[in-house]
């Protein structure tokens, strides 16, 4: 699949979107992107699968960076127990299912604010993807020069820069 003609046309569309959105999000003109993003498919009717992630932060697992900045950008409309429930802030517990249209997606920091699915009751199948931006400038220069990205996630993600389009 990862070397089919339509994965790397997704893959040309979301290098788009990143440089041409999600990078200028980041304060920055470059930022390291996650690459490919996590695609999620949530079937209507899905229970609260075992095994599954639930309520959790980023900074629970190892290899996160506390500079990471999460996007979540469903490819359906989403609400109700169909979505993602995030906290307001850390550790408040105040979660609450984003409500979100095609073309709209949530910016949040997922290293610290906690954020889970419920069991897909509605009726309609969720389409998503997410991904983990650092901004260039959190990047620690190392002794020898050279920049060393924090690793973005343990899921074998790749990382890549992406430059904002100068024009």
């Amino acid at each position: 699949m990862l070397s089919s003609e339509a994965f790397q046309r997704f893959l040309r569309m979301y290098d788009a979107f990143c440089s041409d959105v999600i990078v200028p999000l980041t304060g920055g003109n470059a930022a390291y992107v996650q690459r490919p993003p996590t695609l999620r498919v949530f079937q209507a009717g899905q229970p609260q699968a075992q095994g599954r992630i639930g309520m959790h932060k980023d900074g629970d697992y190892p290899d996160h960076s506390a500079a990471e900045i999460n996007f979540w950008v469903p490819l359906t409309s989403c609400s109700g127990n169909n979505s993602l429930f995030v906290e307001s802030a850390e550790g408040r517990g105040d979660f609450h299912p984003l409500q979100l249209q095609y073309g709209e997606f949530f910016r949040f920091h997922g290293y610290s604010c906690r954020h889970h699915t419920c069991a897909n009751d509605t009726g309609h199948t969720r389409v998503s993807f997410d991904l983990r931006v650092v901004p260039k400038s959190c990047f620690q220069e190392e002794s020898d020069g050279a920049m060393r990205p924090p690793r973005i996630g343990d899921y074998g993600s790749i990382l890549s820069l992406a430059s904002q389009c100068q024009s």
